[in-house]
């Protein structure tokens, strides 16, 4: 498994138990750095699917907050639509040194 991304539709049992709970504790656990959110808004022909590139800035229990430092923007983005979220580098030591 490519320890770079985390897919919140694969079971978390799948996962370590001692380093994956949900995919808010993954996210909380990790500092800003550079991400790809993959999403998939099904009720939508044009925004269908579609990846968010920018900085983790923040995730709630129920959403995911990042910014894009090419264009200023700020995104919201609801976990009930993500498919997966692919870091630029490990995340590996940030899960087991929390």
């Amino acid at each position: 498994m490519n320890s770079n991304y985390f897919n919140p539709n694969i079971p978390t049992s799948f996962y370590p138990a001692d380093q994956v709970d949900t995919m808010e504790i993954v996210l909380r656990r990790v500092p800003k750095m550079k991400v790809k959110v993959y999403m998939t808004f099904p009720g939508s022909n044009e925004w269908r699917d579609k990846i968010f590139d920018g900085i983790l800035e923040g995730t709630g229990r129920d959403h995911i907050v990042v910014s894009d430092p090419k264009t200023g923007s700020w995104n919201i983005l609801p976990n009930i639509y993500v498919d997966y979220v692919e870091f630029e580098e490990s995340i590996q030591n940030y899960l087991r040194n929390s």
